[in-house]
């Protein structure tokens, strides 16, 4: 009794420092009911007051509500509000009322916020228990623990299915599992802040999964996985599958893989965890490699950047080590070779070449790793005494490649590289090999779309080599726009260039000369080697000639 009057004479002094807000005078009536609560509840005491006859709505007469402890929020209405606290704590909470002030003392307890259980003493992975009924009947001890550690530790257990399992035990935390099946096995705190549900499945367990499928994927593709579990007389034989990297690999409950992009070989694991929640789990790891975006030549050993293989007629009868290089590095190496015409010159799946006779086919080569991507050397048998350069015409990376002869006769002698624009898609200049008629114009005009250029060379029918287009014959009024166009495929059909590089295949390339337009895949590296100029005013300032205020005699296409 001593104490119970302290603790209402120390209440009542800390709400006279309240100063404003209580009267110093005036009756205060201790409640006798202790109110308890949780962490996190509301509890209407303005309710309570009603009860009593009290009206809380009075504007004339407001109740004053307060508490000393930061805890507890109350409102207007006499709301109570607790937040979440470590350990118990106590708060007193006055109403002042005409004069008339009520204390009620109010005991705030831990809040329960989570429940783990374990089975003997076994945690559920993914919240699946299985019991192994191999020799029968099982009976599993489950251990709660409700966090934070403060909070109540006490709890109900309950189970759907009192057919397959029943629970025994002080607290209910002994499980006897009697038959197969599947059921829930739902743990509540005490304090009703927390639940949590388990699926108890019971029967024969997988013991061990056994994965197949490929190794190494490729970018963009897809594939299946599948997955046996052992002993045939388990009960669920499902599994489910995860990627250590769902963006890269992203499996499907089939075991479906998709397969994302990578630009270098990325490893990913994945894991396949049995469904019956054994516990059991294999782990299969997998290499994405990036797709092939291109692939260059070597030529009994040595690189080349042509995509023909043009040699006189006397070597017929002699063979020749192609070998592939799938970019980018990390692509699959893998390829398959093809001749169009095996009469002319046939391949063998290494890549030999044997040239057989005279004329012309295409060796093809495939990429193996499931991106579609092809390309090939044109094998062109002639005689070739007489010519003194070849011409590449590549669309993929929007540039002119001139060769020479090396020391074995061969055209890979790289000596120019000359940045172009091209036809657009349905006006361009189809892969194949053609022949340069050779008609040559200073300046002339396209009879389909009556464009004025400099420097044309035919190649065949409409399609030329020549500049940058001009508006008339006029050298100082270029179409600046075309010429930021250089390296897109912009052109209406015919090959725009730089106006030097015009002018060189005008002075350099006789008629006959060989051709090969081929779309291949980009090589980036030689993309970014390409250099040229920026356009000042309207004159190209490749354009030697004298009247040009703008000339920039350093560009030069020569291959170092």
């Amino acid at each position: 009794m001593r104490i119970a009057k302290r603790i209402l004479y120390a209440v009542i002094f800390i709400f006279i420092i309240y100063g404003n807000a209580l009267a110093a005078e005036g009756e205060w009536i201790m409640t006798e009911n202790l109110i308890k609560m949780y962490g996190g509840e509301t509890f209407d005491l303005g309710a309570q007051l009603t009860n009593e006859g009290f009206d809380i709505s009075d504007t004339d007469n407001p109740i004053i509500w307060r508490s000393d402890n930061p805890a507890v929020k109350v409102d207007e209405y006499g709301v109570l509000s607790t937040s979440q606290v470590e350990n118990t704590t106590f708060a007193f909470i006055t109403a002042g009322i005409n004069g008339e002030y009520k204390v009620w003392k109010l005991k705030i307890n831990t809040a329960s916020e989570r429940i783990a259980a374990s089975f003997d003493g076994v945690l559920a992975e993914n919240d699946i228990y299985f019991a192994d009924l191999s020799n029968g009947e099982k009976t599993v001890e489950i251990a709660v623990d409700i966090y934070p550690e403060n909070a109540l530790q006490r709890s109900d257990i309950s189970i759907s299915d009192t057919k397959i399992a029943e629970l025994s035990g002080k607290n209910k935390n002994v499980l006897k599992i009697k038959e197969y099946g599947t059921f829930d096995l739902t743990i509540t705190s005490a304090d009703g802040h927390s639940e949590k549900k388990y699926t108890i499945k019971s029967g024969i367990p997988v013991s061990d999964i056994e994965i197949s499928g490929d190794k190494i994927y490729t970018s963009g593709t897809t594939a299946r996985l599948t997955a046996k579990c052992t002993p045939d007389e388990a009960t669920e034989k499902n599994v489910v599958w995860t990627s250590s990297n769902s963006e890269i690999i992203n499996i499907e409950s089939s075991g479906k893989l998709n397969v994302g992009t990578v630009t270098s070989a990325t490893p990913v694991r994945i894991t396949a965890t049995a469904a019956d929640g054994s516990g059991v789990k294999v782990d299969y790891s997998i290499l994405v490699k990036p797709k092939t975006e291109a692939i260059s030549f070597l030529v009994n050993g040595e690189e080349t950047t042509s995509h023909a293989l043009i040699m006189d007629k006397a070597l017929v009868g002699t063979t020749w080590r192609i070998t592939a290089k799938t970019l980018p590095t990390d692509a699959n190496k893998s390829v398959l070779w093809a001749s169009s015409d095996s009469k002319i010159a046939s391949v063998d799946n290494s890549g030999l070449l044997t040239v057989n006779s005279e004329g012309e086919c295409f060796v093809a080569c495939k990429a193996t790793d499931g991106s579609g991507f092809r390309s090939g050397i044109y094998c062109i048998v002639t005689d070739i005494s007489q010519n003194k350069y070849y011409m590449e015409v590549d669309r993929s990376n929007q540039v002119v490649r001139i060769y020479e002869k090396d020391a074995r006769g061969l055209f890979t002698k790289l000596i120019r590289r000359m940045v172009c624009s091209t036809g657009t898609y349905d006006n361009t200049l189809p892969d194949g090999v053609y022949k340069i008629e050779g008609r040559k114009l200073e300046w002339m005009t396209t009879v389909l779309t009556g464009v004025c250029a400099q420097y044309g060379t035919r190649i065949f029918e409409s399609i030329w080599f020549h500049s940058i287009p001009y508006y008339g014959y006029h050298a100082d009024k270029m179409d600046t726009a075309a010429y930021k166009e250089l390296g897109q495929n912009k052109s209406h059909g015919c090959i725009r260039l730089l106006c030097a590089d015009a002018k060189w295949i005008h002075d350099n390339i006789e008629p006959g000369t060989y051709l090969v337009s081929c779309s291949f895949g980009p090589m980036s590296a030689e993309r970014a080697s390409l250099k040229w100029p920026k356009a000042q005013g309207t004159w190209d300032p490749t354009d030697d000639n004298p009247n040009n205020p703008y000339y920039d005699g350093s560009y030069t296409s020569e291959v170092e």
